[in-house]
Parts: C-alpha cells; structure tokens; sequence
C-alpha cells in the first residue's frame, strides 16, 4: 500500500515537473470574442454595402449615358425627318413652276430624290446607333448634308427666281413685239413715231442689261458649289430688278406715247 502511494506520489512529482499547465479561461475572454465576431460581422456588412453602392452607381451612371444617347438620337431623328420633309416641300414647289423648264426641274428633282435617299440611309443609322461614339461618327454627316440640302434649297430658289424674272423679260417683249406691229400699221400715215421708237430704242438698250444680268445670275446658280455664291446671284438678281423697272418705265412711255398718235 505504501509502494502504490509512493508510486502514485512520484508520478504527479514528474508530471507537475514536465511543465504541462492546465488553463483556465480568464473572465474576459468570452467578451474580447464576441467583439471580434461583431467586428467581422460589421466589416462583412460594410464590405456589402459598399459593392451595392458602386452596382447601383454603376447602373446610374450607365442610365444616364443611355438618356444622352437616346437624347441626341431623337434630336437627329428629328431634324432629318425636318430635312426630308423640307425637300418635298421643295420637289412640290418647283413642280408648280410653270416658267421652270422641264430641264431645270429634272435637274431639281435629281437633287432631292438623291438627298433624300441618303438622309433616309443616315436616319436609319441614327436609329441603329448603340453609344455616343456611334452618334458622335453620325455628327459629322449630319452636318455635311445639312449643307448638301441648303445646296439643293438655293439652287431651287435661284432657278424660280431666274424664272420669274425671266417671265417679266418675255411679257415685256411681247408688248414690243405689239407696238411694232402697230407702228408698221400707221407708218403710211402722216404721224410722227419718233417719241414712240425713241422710248423702244431706250427700253431695248435698258432691257438688254437686265437679261445678262438675270443670264449671269441663271450660269451662277447651275454651277454654285457653296452659300457666298447663293448670295451673288441673288445680288446679279437684285441689280436685273432696277434694270428692269427702268426699262418698265421706258416701255410705258411708249405705249403712251403710241396712244397719243393714235388717238
């Protein structure tokens, strides 16, 4: 009995010696835990918000990128449906022109069946286009056929009002062409017809300046290529005006003065 004591006594001197320690939890322990896994949570939490953040900046900014683009396509839309609309407006005009040769207004109409078509191809492009850089590309043609339809639009103009000028020219000539034939007719009679072909000899001269200008400002317009040409020939148009209400004036007085002869 006393060898197993002694025994038993020995071993717990050894095992006390071989430096093993039991360990007790401190009171704090426990505490210092939950700390660290509310940390963990909290940081877990902030990691998350923080990614729903930047998702939802992300779909705002790209929201808003679709609005701009959307935005500038409708303009685009827009303003080429204007131009198409404005050309056929154009086509209409011209065709109503009974002083236009058939010449000018297939000339005309050439012009804007082939705008058109290119302005029908370019909206199409505008209602394909997928980001800012497509619409930025777009741009630049839009503006090139802007030009193109301002082209288009002045030489229409310029040809109706060559036109309309030239129609003045033509029913002037025609009452020339009455007054000689009526001087052919009294010229065995006893009158003096000097006053009356005086004023036609005037008007002739007079008559004559304002058909080259009205023939500079028709050449002008067939072949104009930009707007500051646009503006010369309405500017030779302008000047064939005055001319011609001088030569008005002058093929008045001879109707006047045949009416005085007459009489």
């Amino acid at each position: 009995m006393r060898r197993t004591s002694l025994a038993v006594i020995i071993a717990f001197v050894l095992f006390m010696g071989s430096g093993v320690r039991f360990v007790t939890a401190e009171p704090g322990d426990d505490a210092l835990q939950k700390e660290r896994v509310d940390l963990q949570a909290t940081l877990g939490a902030k990691r998350e918000e923080a990614t729903v953040t930047v998702a939802a900046k992300k779909e705002e900014v790209l929201q808003k990128i679709e609005d701009v683009v959307k935005e500038s396509k409708d303009r685009y839309v827009k303003h080429l449906e204007s131009l198409i609309s404005h050309l056929s407006l154009i086509r209409t005009h011209v065709s109503e022109r009974v002083y236009l040769t058939d010449e000018q207004k297939q000339e005309i109409y050439s012009e804007v069946d082939t705008l058109s078509s290119r302005l029908d191809e370019v909206k199409l492009m505008v209602e394909e286009a997928k980001s800012r850089d497509d619409v930025h590309v777009i741009k630049d043609t839009m503006s090139s056929l802007w030009q193109e339809a301002r082209l288009v639009r002045n030489r229409a103009v310029g040809y109706i009002l060559v036109g309309r000028y030239q129609e003045h020219v033509n029913k002037a000539e025609e009452v020339v062409v009455r007054i000689q034939n009526r001087i052919e007719a009294i010229q065995d009679e006893d009158v003096d017809v000097s006053g009356v072909t005086d004023a036609l000899s005037a008007f002739s001269s007079e008559l004559s300046i304002a058909k080259q200008s009205i023939a500079r400002a028709k050449t002008t317009f067939e072949t104009m290529s930009e707007g500051q040409e646009f503006e010369t020939g309405i500017g030779l148009l302008a000047q064939s005006r005055d001319d011609l209400y001088i030569a008005g004036g002058l093929l008045k007085k001879a109707v006047e003065s045949l009416i005085t002869i007459t009489q």
